[in-house]
């Protein structure tokens, strides 16, 4: 599920594979971002913090390979965002404004 983002440990490596990509921090809670293809031309990204906290009004974005902002929104209530998926690569970030980020590239939304 990640394109620019690297890995330090074994349990984001375990994450990801099981279709949740994961932002290590400092401190004791990481953020989560999954994003799953809605019909044919939208993509809903869900986000939470891995002590379960939810991630509503945190910001989502999505840029094209060479780092242009296609879209910015927040997480609604749900700690979701849907948008139309762009017609070129893209990956999605979704950050607190501090410590913790997270990035999605297109090729794992499936």
């Amino acid at each position: 599920m990640i394109h620019l983002f690297r890995i330090r440990t074994t349990a984001a490596a375990l994450l990801s594979l099981s279709g949740w990509a994961w932002a290590p921090a400092a401190h004791a809670h990481g953020l989560l971002m999954s994003c799953e293809p809605v019909a044919s031309h939208s993509v809903r990204c869900t986000g939470r913090f891995s002590d379960g906290s939810d991630a509503a009004g945190l910001r989502l974005r999505v840029l094209l390979h060479d780092d242009q902002v296609v879209l910015t929104t927040t997480l609604d209530t749900q700690s979701s965002a849907l948008f139309v998926r762009p017609e070129t690569p893209f990956y999605v970030a979704l950050d607190d404004g501090g410590e913790h980020a997270v990035e999605v590239d297109h090729e794992e939304i499936r």
